[in-house]
């Protein structure tokens, strides 16, 4: 086999002859068989991707992760465990609660115990501003005077009934002017104010007063204008005297206080 020969050809060679080369004779290639397993290779296409692959396609489910938004937004309730710990961490957060032993006060004053529990509680209570503290207590005060004053004074009008009362029954049941004999008893008492009284209005002030004094429930009272009435004769204007004492006939009231001489008898 003859090469061919060059178009150029070093210096020094230029004008040579040709020389026959001798062919070797080339190796045997032996192709080697593509294994079976392999899959083939798409080739890179020349003009890069188009845009159908470019496409988004169909979306690939989300995970249950990626699910969950950001932040606390939509996060899922927290769990009873969470709970528990953030009650049990609030509960240790609060201040403890202040107690107070038993007070003193002065012999024969007994401190009511709904009034203490208030008391203790307004000073325990720690979300209490100190203004805030002040005003309660002056409220609580200002309640308690006004209760003491309103008992004190409905004892004074159940003790001054009770007191009346007891004036009614010791009239009704005395021996002398009690008894069936009392209704004649006041009439009697009532007609000597009535006789010396003075005008109808300085009776009515007087029946007033004794009325609220109570001296008109009072045996010995009603009993000495019983006696005065009764020795006078109040009920009566005129009195009949006995024909040997009196054979004019009856006498005036006049005649009866002074005699008829002016002279009191």
């Amino acid at each position: 086999m003859y090469l061919p020969r060059p178009y150029f050809a070093p210096e020094g060679e230029a004008g040579a002859a040709e020389t026959p080369v001798a062919e070797t004779p080339a190796a045997p290639v032996v192709e080697a068989a593509p294994a079976a397993a392999e899959a083939p290779v798409a080739a890179e296409a020349p003009t890069g991707a188009s845009l159908l692959s470019e496409a988004e396609g169909k979306k690939p489910a989300e995970s249950a992760e990626a699910a969950k938004p950001e932040g606390n937004e939509g996060a899922a309730p927290a769990k009873e465990g969470d709970e528990a710990a953030k009650a049990a961490e609030a509960e240790a957060a609060k201040p403890e609660p202040v107690t107070f032993e038993a007070f003193n006060v002065p012999e024969g004053l007994e401190l009511k115990d709904d009034s203490v529990k208030q008391f203790t509680e307004i000073l325990g209570d720690p979300n209490l501003s100190a203004q805030e503290r002040g005003q309660k207590l002056v409220d609580m005060y200002a309640a308690e005077v006004k209760g003491v004053h309103e008992s004190y004074a409905q004892q004074q009008v159940d003790t001054w009934r009770h007191l009346n009362d007891s004036w009614k029954e010791e009239l009704r049941s005395d021996p002398d002017i009690g008894g069936n004999r009392v209704g004649t008893t006041l009439s009697i008492a009532k007609a000597v104010i009535e006789e010396f009284g003075g005008s109808k209005e300085q009776q009515a002030a007087l029946l007033a007063h004794v009325d609220n004094n109570g001296m008109g429930n009072y045996a010995g009272f009603v009993r000495l204008l019983h006696n005065i009435g009764a020795a006078m004769n109040v009920l009566e204007d005129r009195i009949v005297s006995s024909p040997s004492s009196s054979p004019s006939g009856p006498k005036s009231k006049a005649e009866r206080w002074y005699g008829g001489n002016g002279k009191a008898v």
